[in-house]
């Protein structure tokens, strides 16, 4: 995530999707007030929402790769 973004769509916390093997999908999501298991597929079709928003406001690949080289060459 730039570090000049100071609001951004992970701030409730981590989360994990996940798909099941028979092809349900599931959110194990991380915050202060505990964590939870989501399984409704509307919540979880929100979630996935929220994380496909949270991937688009996050650094590119070569640009995340860029910030870290300049990091480490300063130390």
């Amino acid at each position: 995530m730039p570090s000049d973004q100071h609001t951004h769509a992970g701030l409730n916390g981590p989360m994990q999707l996940m798909c099941t093997a028979e092809g349900h999908n599931l959110v194990f999501a991380e915050s202060q007030g505990g964590d939870r298991l989501v399984s409704r597929p509307e919540q979880v079709g929100d979630m996935f929402d929220l994380f496909g928003i949270l991937r688009a406001q996050a650094l590119n690949p070569w640009k995340t790769a860029e910030i870290i080289e300049t990091k480490v060459r300063r130390l």
